[in-house]
């Protein structure tokens, strides 16, 4: 898509998302192994590529989760929607209520945040 647009706003979004990754220790790299042990479980992985209202560039790297066994792990992960957010904002400023909010940029389950 870079060569097609003639620039590098893809690699750029690909390069901040690899490092999002690393920078949280979201993975555990094992070496490669010939005959996999009775643990193993095969997922498949791939890029999601967004454009966002703002028109930055967003790539996001994906699991086929629903193919795994996770019956042994952790498995909650909250997403709200916009909508959902706004509305909970108006609630909370009609009841004179104070909203603290936060996002974490590389969202991934048992991801090291801070």
């Amino acid at each position: 898509m870079d060569k097609q647009n003639g620039d590098h706003k893809w690699a750029k979004a690909i390069q901040k998302e690899m490092q999002g990754i690393l920078d949280h220790d979201t993975f555990k790299f094992l070496p490669p192994c010939e005959e996999p042990s009775a643990n193993y479980q095969f997922a498949p992985f791939w890029m999601v590529f967004t454009v966002k209202p703002d028109l930055r560039c967003k790539a996001r790297l994906v699991i086929g989760g629903q193919v795994l066994d996770s019956s042994e792990h952790s498995g909650y992960s909250l997403v709200a929607k916009l909508m959902s957010i706004r509305l909970l904002n108006m609630i909370a400023k009609s009841q004179g209520l104070e909203c603290l909010a936060g996002d974490v940029g590389n969202a991934y389950l048992n991801a090291s945040t801070r």
